[in-house]
């Protein structure tokens, strides 16, 4: 009966490479594009030199956290919380929303998610 034992041989060999192909494209769909990390930084890099050089803001006066980052494709959106060093001004916490145009992240808009002082 050698035909029955090359059919097993070939059954086994054919869910191995079945096997590997459902790993293989599990992992290439849990693999990011880059890392989270590095898109995190670049995105808080990109916050930090607008509210520098496009509001004119002190960001060296202030400890920013930038979290709830969603990336879809070149669009991404997240909230920053700006914490005054001196402790002099509240909290301030804004949604932004960001486009990577030439791989580098530019903030399209802001909006505050806290008051600001001297709001009513």
């Amino acid at each position: 009966m050698p035909t029955s034992n090359v059919t097993v041989t070939n059954l086994r060999r054919g869910i191995c490479l079945h096997i590997l192909f459902v790993l293989l494209l599990a992992s290439a769909a849990c693999t990011p594009a880059s890392k989270p990390s590095e898109e995190t930084s670049a995105i808080k890099d990109a916050i930090l030199s607008y509210v520098t050089n496009v509001k004119h803001v002190a960001a060296d006066q202030m400890n920013a956290t930038v979290e709830n980052i969603t990336l879809e494709g070149d669009k991404a959106t997240c909230t920053a919380t700006f914490v005054s060093k001196s402790g002099a001004v509240p909290p301030l916490s804004y949604q932004y929303e960001l486009k990577k145009i030439d791989g580098k992240w530019q903030v399209e808009s802001s909006k505050p998610l806290s008051r600001h002082p001297g709001e009513d």
